[in-house]
């Protein structure tokens, strides 16, 4: 669903502009691209999964699947993606190549870089620019500040999961924007998604929309600041439960733009 929300928004603004066929592509790639990303995810991080109390019985960590059962379904995920690929237009085709290489090399992001969750947000936004692009919306200034709000959002919630991992990530050196920021993270996160909401307003004249799109936004803005509430820096849970709010409000945001753009079509 976190995937399934920045891809999907483009078939929300430009509602006319899609066929239902294309909207099946991109949503089974969805589940398919997710899967392959969890996949490699957890292949290169099986070390550090078994001994990070939130991951230690993943199946590559527990050792519950072989090698080369995970061989084998990453070899379909990836017949079954080039079957999507082959259906796109040559410019989705090729930012669909650059956003399966940063994928890719997401995992390595967490060994080599302070804020991995950056290159995070960068590459779960491709979808958007490739869902744009195979829509023929032109790649203009508005749709370039789209994906940066769609990576500024994932970057906040992330930082969020990674909260959770503190403790763990801090003995096993593992970098993340939770340990960069530190014991300053509760007032950084007010700071993150009070910019997340005026973005969110930006994006109300970027993309021309109306009042029904506004409500929608403050929707999601009670959602952010009540999961906030409840945030402690001596909680595991409370961390992720915040995070996993955010499948619900990314849909409400999503919905609140499609019900915008079908009330003046």
């Amino acid at each position: 669903m976190l995937l399934a929300w920045p891809t999907l928004m483009p078939f929300a603004l430009y509602p006319s502009h899609g066929r239902l066929f294309t909207l099946m592509i991109f949503t089974i790639g969805i589940v398919i691209m997710r899967s392959l990303g969890c996949l490699i995810n957890d292949f290169f991080d099986q070390d550090v999964d078994a001994k990070v109390l939130r991951t230690q019985y993943r199946p590559l960590a527990a050792k519950t699947i072989s090698l080369q059962v995970t061989g084998l379904i990453a070899a379909t995920l990836l017949l079954c993606a080039l079957t999507l690929w082959l259906q796109l237009n040559i410019k989705t085709q090729v930012i669909a190549i650059i956003a399966f290489l940063m994928s890719m090399s997401y995992p390595l992001m967490k060994r080599l870089v302070a804020l991995p969750q950056v290159f995070l947000g960068l590459t779960f936004s491709m979808g958007y620019l490739m869902a744009t692009a195979e829509l023929g919306v032109n790649l203009n200034y508005s749709i370039l500040i789209g994906y940066l709000f769609w990576a500024y959002w994932i970057f906040a919630y992330d930082t969020l999961y990674a909260r959770a991992d503190y403790a763990d990530d801090i003995h096993l050196n593992i970098h993340s924007s939770a340990v960069f920021f530190g014991n300053r993270i509760l007032p950084i996160t007010y700071y993150m998604y009070a910019i997340l909401i005026l973005l969110m307003v930006v994006l109300k004249w970027v993309f021309q929309l109306g009042s029904i799109y506004l409500l929608g936004c403050t929707a999601c803005s009670l959602m952010l600041f009540t999961s906030l509430q409840n945030l402690d820096l001596s909680s595991r849970e409370c961390w992720t439960n915040a995070f996993l709010r955010h499948q619900w409000i990314g849909g409400i945001y999503l919905f609140s733009i499609l019900s915008d753009r079908l009330l003046y079509l």
